[in-house]
């Protein structure tokens, strides 16, 4: 989002290495606003990604100290 990259962008804009605010300022506000938004999803969807990630992770933590647990109850009560 950051690079531009929801942007048609000219080869001249390319040689002139001009940025996302160049170009951003020479768009509309009715152009802007469904980009904006749709930045903002972006934004709000990648979140939930990290979370639901984390969370996963956390559970996949558990199993194995829970698994090991287990093992140990297991193999301690064998001997």
């Amino acid at each position: 989002m950051s690079k531009g990259y929801l942007f048609q962008t000219s080869i001249e804009d390319e040689l002139k290495k001009i940025n996302v605010e160049g170009i951003r300022r020479r768009l509309s506000l009715e152009l802007l606003e469904p980009i904006d938004e749709l930045g903002t999803k972006i934004t709000r969807i990648s979140l939930t990604i990290k979370e639901c990630y984390n969370c996963n992770l956390l559970q996949i933590h558990s199993a194995i100290i829970i698994y090991a647990y287990v093992k140990w109850l297991i193999t301690s009560s064998s001997k």
